[in-house]
C-alpha cells in the first residue's frame, strides 16, 4: 500500500503554500529539510505529472481569461502529455517556476480515471448494472470523486462520455486526458485530497465493456418518419446485430438497439413488451447476465421513448421510391466534354474532390497538427500546403485524439488564429460517441449528420478509434467501406482517414491489409532524417493520377504553419506536351497577347467577351495542369472556372513573346502553339 500523501508534504515539497497561505500567493522554495522530499510520495507508482494553472484567492484562474470555465484545470505548458514526467526534480522546477496545481497525464501514467461529479454517482452506476463499487485509489474533488484504475498494456481507453450517454454523471479520463492531482486547489477553495490510498485496481470488465462499446449519443439520431413495416424490419435487424456482437461489445450494442427501438416504441410503431422480450432473449443467449440485461434494456428504452419517431403516412398502394439510379450517359458525356467536374482538387496534391484518402505516420510525428491546419484551410478557403482551395468547404472533423482546451485551441492560437477566425464551416465533434463506423448504426448516424449539414469533407482522427471490430481483421475495414466509404462516394464527399503506422513503418499502416484496398490514395508523413522541423509527405499508392507524389514540409514555429515544397514532377514526361505547365502557360500568354492588354483574366472552360480559350483533351489533365499553374503562382483562381494571370510564362524567358499591343492572327497563334 502506498504511503498516504500528508498535508505537510504537499505544503512544503509542492510549494502550494500552507493551509493559511492564500492560493494566489507566489510559490515558495522548500526548506532544506523538506526540499528533497519526493513530490510523488503518496501517489501510485508510475504516475506522470505536469503543471496546471493556479487558482487565485478570489477564485480566478491565472490564465487571465475573464471567468475562465476551467480555473486551475488547464495546462501551463504545451505538449503536456508528451512532457509529463515521473522525475521529482523536473516537477520541483515547474513548481518553482509556475506554482499552481499539478495534473496527472492518464495515458502515460497507465491510468483510467472515472470522474464522478456527485459523491454517490459511481455507486448509482454500479447498482444499475448489479455490481458493488470497487475499492481502488480515490481522490476527493471539489464536487465528487476521482476513481483511479489500471488497464492492461494492450488495451487503450480514451476520454469518453459513454457513461453520461447512459444517464450517469461520470466522465472517463484516459489516454489523451488528465485529472487534477491530489494537493491541488479547486476553484471552490477546497483541496483535492486522497480519500482512499488503496493501489489502483484493474478497471472492472463490465465497465471496460461499456466503454469499448461506444454507446451512441441520443442527440444525433435521425428524425425521418418511419413506417410500421420499417419498424418491424428494424426490430429483426437489431436482434441479428445483437446476436452477432462479439464479447466486449454486447452490452453497448444492447443499449444502442434499445434506444433505437425505444424511439419507435414511443412513436407507437412497436410494442414495448415485444421489444423487451425479443432483445432479452437474444442478450441472454449471447452471454449477458440477467440483471445487466434488464438494467441496460430499460435504460435504453426509456431514453428512446423520450424522443419518439414520427410515423410515416400510410400509403400501402404507392410504389416505394427506387434507390437505384442508372448513369445518364448523355449527360455524363456532356459534362465530360465541357470539362468534367468544376473542381478536381480541394488541396493539391493531397486531397482530390470526391475521393477517399489515408494519411498515416508513426506516433508523435505531428499528423494531427498538420491535419488541423489543413482542415482550417479547407473550411476557410485559405492557402494551405501551398495550395488554395477553390472555395470554402464544409468540413466534418471527427476527433478521437485531442482535447479541445488542452490541444486544439492552443494549436490554433499558435497558428496565429483567435476568436475572430470564422470556423462556421468546420464542424468538430470532439471524442464523438457515434457507434463503430464499421457498423450499420454508426455509419448511418454519421451519414445523417453529413446530410443534415451538407458536409463536403470528412476527417477521421484516428480511424482505429472509430471502429468496433478488431484492427487486424480485414472484415472491419471491408465493413467500414460497405457502410460508410461507399455512401460517401455516392454523395461526392471526400474523406481523409488518419491512421498509425505499424512497428515497421515501411510496411504501411497498422492492422489488416484491407485498410488500403478501399481508398484512392495513401500518404505517409515522416521526419526528414533527424530534423524536428522538416518532414516528407509521400504518396505511396494511388488509383487516380497524382502528378506530384512527394512534398517536403518545413514546420515553422511562429506562426505554427507548414510550408510545402513540391519535389517530384512525374507528370512532366508522362503527360502529352499540351498538358505540361510550361506549354500550357505559354499558350495562355499568347492568347492574352492576341486579345490585347484589356484583360488579365482567362475563362478556362467557357467564353468571355474577348473570345474562348480551350485546350483539347481530357478534363482531368487540364485540371491538373491549371492546379499546378496556380501552385506555381502563374495563375490565381478567381471563381468557378475563371483565373487571373499573375505573371506570364513568356515574361520569364530570355526572348519574350510579341508585345501585348501587337495582336497576332489566329494562324500565328496556332503556329506559335
Amino acid at each position: 500500500m502506498a504511503p498516504r500523501l500528508d498535508s505537510r508534504t504537499l505544503q512544503a515539497v509542492r510549494a502550494h503554500g500552507t493551509s493559511d497561505t492564500p492560493a494566489d500567493a507566489p510559490a515558495t522554495t522548500p526548506d532544506s529539510r523538506d526540499g528533497q522530499r519526493d513530490p510523488f510520495a503518496g501517489l501510485p507508482e508510475g504516475v506522470r505529472l505536469f503543471p496546471l494553472r493556479r487558482v487565485t484567492s478570489d477564485g480566478e484562474c491565472t490564465c487571465s481569461r475573464d471567468h475562465c470555465a476551467s480555473a486551475g484545470k488547464h495546462p501551463t505548458i504545451t505538449g503536456w502529455e508528451a512532457r509529463a514526467t515521473s522525475e521529482p526534480a523536473e516537477v520541483r522546477r515547474w513548481l518553482d517556476r509556475f506554482g499552481g496545481n499539478l495534473g496527472v497525464a492518464c495515458g502515460p501514467s497507465g491510468l483510467v480515471v472515472l470522474d464522478a461529479d456527485r459523491k454517490r454517482e459511481l455507486e448509482r452506476l454500479c447498482k444499475a448494472y448489479g455490481h458493488d463499487v470497487p475499492s481502488t485509489f480515490k481522490v476527493r474533488t471539489g464536487k465528487g470523486f476521482h476513481y483511479w484504475f489500471r488497464v492492461p498494456d494492450d488495451v487503450e481507453v480514451r476520454n469518453s462520455d459513454a457513461l453520461r450517454a447512459l444517464g450517469f454523471e461520470v466522465d472517463v479520463r484516459g489516454a489523451g486526458g488528465f485529472v487534477v492531482a491530489p494537493g491541488s486547489t479547486h476553484v471552490s477553495g477546497r483541496r483535492y485530497e486522497v480519500a482512499d490510498d488503496t493501489e489502483p485496481q484493474s478497471l472492472p470488465d463490465w465497465v471496460l465493456e461499456l466503454l469499448q462499446a461506444t454507446t451512441p449519443d441520443p442527440g444525433d439520431d435521425g428524425d425521418a418518419p418511419v413506417s410500421e413495416a420499417q419498424a418491424l424490419a428494424a426490430l429483426d435487424a437489431a436482434c441479428e446485430d445483437l446476436a452477432d456482437a462479439v464479447n466486449g461489445q454486447r452490452n453497448g450494442t444492447l443499449n444502442a438497439k434499445a434506444y433505437y427501438l425505444g424511439r419507435m416504441v414511443g412513436g407507437g410503431l412497436l410494442d414495448r413488451a415485444e421489444v423487451e422480450e425479443r432483445l432479452t432473449e437474444v442478450a441472454l443467449e449471447a452471454g449477458l447476465g440477467k440483471d445487466e440485461t434488464r438494467a441496460t434494456l430499460r435504460s435504453g428504452l426509456r431514453r428512446g421513448e423520450a424522443r419518439p419517431r414520427k410515423v410515416a403516412d400510410d400509403d400501402s398502394d404507392a410504389e416505394p421510391p427506387s434507390t437505384l439510379t442508372a448513369l445518364d450517359w448523355a449527360e455524363a458525356w456532356r459534362q465530360y466534354r465541357e470539362g468534367g467536374s468544376s473542381e478536381d482538387w480541394i488541396v493539391y496534391p493531397l486531397l482530390p474532390a470526391r475521393r477517399l484518402v489515408v494519411l498515416y505516420s508513426l506516433p508523435k510525428v505531428g499528423k494531427s497538427l498538420l491535419m488541423l491546419e489543413v482542415a482550417v484551410g479547407i473550411a476557410c478557403g485559405t492557402e494551405v500546403l501551398g495550395s488554395t482551395p477553390p472555395r470554402p468547404h464544409r468540413v466534418l472533423y471527427l476527433d478521437y485524439e485531442n482535447d479541445p482546451m488542452g490541444d486544439l485551441l492552443p494549436r490554433l492560437e499558435s497558428m496565429g488564429h483567435d476568436e475572430s477566425l470564422d470556423l462556421s464551416n468546420l464542424h468538430l465533434l470532439s471524442f464523438p460517441v457515434l457507434g463503430g463506423l464499421d457498423t450499420r448504426l454508426g455509419a448511418q448516424r454519421l451519414l445523417e449528420y453529413v446530410d443534415e449539414h451538407d458536409v463536403e469533407v470528412v476527417v477521421i482522427d484516428t480511424v482505429s478509434r472509430a471502429v468496433d471490430g478488431p484492427e487486424n481483421d480485414n472484415d472491419t475495414w471491408l465493413n467500414m467501406y460497405r457502410h460508410l466509404g461507399l455512401a460517401l462516394k455516392q454523395r461526392g464527399v471526400s474523406l481523409i482517414r488518419m491512421d498509425h503506422a505499424g512497428k515497421d513503418e515501411t510496411k504501411g499502416q497498422r492492422g489488416g491489409s484491407a485498410k488500403s484496398g478501399d481508398v484512392d490514395a495513401v500518404w505517409r508523413l515522416t521526419r526528414q532524417g533527424d530534423s524536428q522541423s522538416r518532414f516528407v509527405l509521400a504518396c505511396e499508392a494511388h488509383r487516380h493520377q497524382v502528378p506530384h507524389t512527394k512534398l517536403v514540409l518545413t514546420r515553422h514555429a511562429d506562426p505554427l504553419v507548414h510550408e510545402a515544397e513540391l519535389v517530384e514532377h512525374h507528370h512532366a514526361e508522362a503527360e502529352p506536351d499540351e498538358f505540361r505547365p510550361t506549354h500550357l502557360m505559354e499558350r495562355i500568354s499568347v492568347w492574352l497577347e492576341t486579345y490585347g492588354p484589356a484583360t488579365r483574366s482567362v475563362v478556362v472552360k467557357g467564353k468571355d467577351e474577348n473570345g474562348q480559350f480551350n485546350v483539347p483533351g481530357k478534363a482531368q489533365a487540364k485540371g491538373r495542369a491549371f492546379s499546378l499553374l496556380v501552385s506555381e503562382e502563374y495563375l490565381r483562381r478567381k471563381s468557378g472556372d475563371e483565373y487571373e494571370v499573375v505573371r506570364g510564362y513568356r515574361e520569364d524567358t530570355e526572348e519574350p513573346g510579341e508585345p501585348a499591343g501587337n495582336r497576332l492572327s489566329d494562324e500565328e497563334v496556332d503556329e506559335t502553339w
